[in-house]
């Protein structure tokens, strides 16, 4: 029981952590001209990535997670 535990948290990090690296890495304009995310939308994509992190328990992945998030979004303006 404990494997399944330990299988369950990891298979959780390694989709947080693909999720982010599809989210974050990727240039607003990485389509091309005229193509990409607009503003608004990657605002609300990181809010629900927030709401997310902020429902992880407490470590320095959640840390590190939610100041990537932070930083993006003062980046964006979003909120603002």
């Amino acid at each position: 029981m404990r494997k399944l535990t330990n299988l369950g948290s990891a298979l959780s990090i390694a989709a947080l952590v693909a999720a982010g690296m599809i989210t974050f890495d990727a240039p607003i304009a990485a389509a091309g001209p005229g193509g990409g995310k607009s503003g608004t939308v990657l605002c609300t994509l990181l809010a629900n990535a927030e709401a997310v992190a902020l429902a992880l328990p407490d470590s320095d992945i959640k840390t590190a997670l939610l100041a990537n998030i932070d930083a993006q979004q003062a980046s964006l303006n979003c909120g603002q």
